[in-house]
């Protein structure tokens, strides 16, 4: 596999933010809390974000990628019955403690293709969602997420709250209660964080989002700009239930207990900040792809007391193919 350079620092980035064209970004680390005007903000899963200073910022025109057909992956069962087992036993204690408890399920492949190729296809497919790719040493992390995790200038603050999943465009009923339950606390989250950071939230509208071959249910929410740092709110939202679960803290110590690897940068955060204007993303549908073309893609859901491990496995596999699509 081809990458765009072996250094690791200065950090290279591939970015296409929602609506806006694509940009290649040369970074370097601030140094403590950093002045993160003009700044790519990078947060792991549950720890505070780094800010790295643009050095170098070019356009880049939409990519000319040829795209292909979407296909049908046979996954195996590689795993499922431990993965299966690990839920049973988290949906045994959900039915007694209630609550929601997001896992999320490791999944290899290798590819040929390059860091640019992927990026671009990535672009071609999925106009709406945030495109990424960004250095971590010999690797990159690539993936294309439709959640927004915090939108602010200074007048205005944006999110979302995002959760529930069934194959798009496969019904035209309403949702089931497992799905409304899972992105009700979601909501009631995101409202509550922003109270406590003194600001006025309202749920705007809600309805269902594609993203991919799946589709969730998506409630936009508001309030006005906070008085101190946007970047201190959406520190305070990630990670929300949507890709951890609710009660918190109680489920960061179950995904401990269920999950077999480090989620690194999986359902952390992403995006951009300057002095008028943030706008954060999700770190969601991503893959870490190493400098051999080894690749490891990150699919998680939502586990309540209603859910049924075999569904669950076929709900990481379906989003799996989001990414399994463009590296083949």
């Amino acid at each position: 596999m081809r990458s765009l350079s072996n250094e690791i620092l200065p950090m290279k980035v591939l970015l296409r933010l929602p609506g806006q064209f694509p940009e290649r970004f040369t970074c370097i680390e601030v140094e403590g809390d950093g002045d993160c005007s003009e700044c790519f903000v990078l947060a792991r899963f549950n720890e505070r974000a780094k800010c790295y200073s643009i050095i170098e910022r070019f356009p880049l025109s939409e990519p000319a990628v040829a795209d292909a057909e979407s296909k049908v992956f046979e996954f195996g069962e590689a795993g499922k019955d431990a993965y299966c087992a690990g839920l049973t036993r988290l949906i045994d204690s959900l039915k007694t403690e209630g609550g929601k408890t997001v896992i999320c399920r490791q999944i290899h492949a290798t590819t040929e293709a390059s860091v640019e190729d992927i990026f671009g296809r990535l672009c071609s497919r999925y106009p709406d969602a945030a495109v990424y790719a960004w250095q971590d040493g010999d690797s990159f992390w690539i993936g294309a997420t439709p959640e927004l995790l915090l939108k602010a200038d200074n007048q205005k603050l944006s999110t979302m709250s995002l959760a529930g999943t069934r194959p798009a465009g496969g019904t035209a009923e309403e949702w089931d209660a497992k799905n409304i339950e899972e992105q009700a606390i979601v909501t009631e989250f995101i409202l509550d964080e922003l109270r406590n950071c003194g600001l006025h939230p309202e749920v705007a509208e809600t309805g269902s989002r594609k993203a991919g071959p799946v589709e969730h249910i998506c409630s936009l929410i508001t309030a006005e700009a906070p008085a101190g740092s946007a970047l201190a709110v959406a520190e305070k939202l990630s990670p929300t239930p949507a890709v951890a679960g609710y009660p918190r803290q109680r489920a960061l110590r179950q995904i401990d207990e269920v999950e077999s690897a480090p989620r690194e940068y999986y359902a952390g955060f992403f995006g951009l900040c300057s002095q008028d204007f943030r706008e954060l993303y999700v770190t969601l549908r991503c893959m870490k792809v190493s400098a051999s073309g080894e690749v490891t893609i990150y699919s998680g859901g939502g586990i309540t007391h209603a859910s049924v491990p075999e569904k669950e496995w076929e709900e990481t596999c379906v989003k799996a193919s989001t990414l399994l699509n463009v590296i083949n």
